[in-house]
């Protein structure tokens, strides 16, 4: 594994990006991808806003009472 900038690859294992389009297998025998660094920034964005909002709606969640909670899920149903 070789990755300089993939937010995919643990730097202990390979990338699952190196079987994709992106992925490329360097001279030493190793796997790894060549990702753009804008799509990395992008993608890091992503999965940064993604947990954030996950995080949120956790706190909602743990912060309404059983009835709330009821009401809530209702509206979600409609």
């Amino acid at each position: 594994m070789r990755c300089d900038y993939c937010p995919l690859c643990p730097r202990d294992d390979i990338c699952p990006e190196s079987e994709n389009n992106y992925g490329i297998e360097y001279k030493n025998g190793e796997y790894g991808c060549k990702h753009p660094r804008n799509w990395v920034d992008k993608r890091n964005k992503e999965h940064d806003e993604y947990y954030s909002n996950m995080g949120i709606d956790m706190g909602i969640e743990m912060s309404l009472t059983e009835n709330e909670f009821k009401q809530a899920i209702k509206l979600c149903l409609i």
